[in-house]
């Protein structure tokens, strides 16, 4: 009886000492993805904020207060939420903004990162295409 218990003991402890563990990943969470312009004499910017649940508010430098806008659906809203890491998007360095600017910014658990560029001036092709697939996802908002 003795070795029975033994037995059962050693079985189930190895059991759970082998259980399957969730895999650890140092990939950061997007918090939020900024993107928008500004610039020209009154140095005001409009943003969209486009939130991981994809509600999305608007945001006037000038009005000063976030606007509820809508919600993207849900496979535009992965794949929006995908981009970043698809493109290397933190990797990206490019800062030229002239008297009107565009800029996407992505805020993670980590950090954030912004890319800003000119309306003379041509961004990286990937953050272009980003940048219209954002505006994209604005005309396809479904309502709250």
């Amino acid at each position: 009886m003795k070795n029975i218990k033994a037995f059962l003991i050693v079985v189930m402890w190895t059991m759970y000492s082998c259980h399957a563990s969730k895999p650890v990943t140092d990939e950061p969470k997007i918090l939020r993805i900024v993107f928008g312009t500004g610039g020209g004499i009154t140095g005001a910017f409009d943003e969209h904020i486009v939130l991981p649940d994809g509600n999305v508010y608007f945001y006037n430098s000038i009005e000063g207060e976030e606007k509820f806008k809508g919600i993207v659906p849900g496979m535009m809203l992965k794949k929006i939420l995908d981009r970043p890491q698809k493109i290397n998007f933190e990797r990206i360095e490019f800062n030229q903004p002239s008297n009107k600017y565009y800029f996407i910014e992505i805020f993670t658990t980590k950090n954030s990162h912004r890319v800003v560029w000119g309306s003379n001036e041509t961004a990286p092709n990937q953050v272009v295409e980003f940048y219209k697939e954002l505006n994209n996802a604005l005309s396809q908002l479904k309502p709250h």
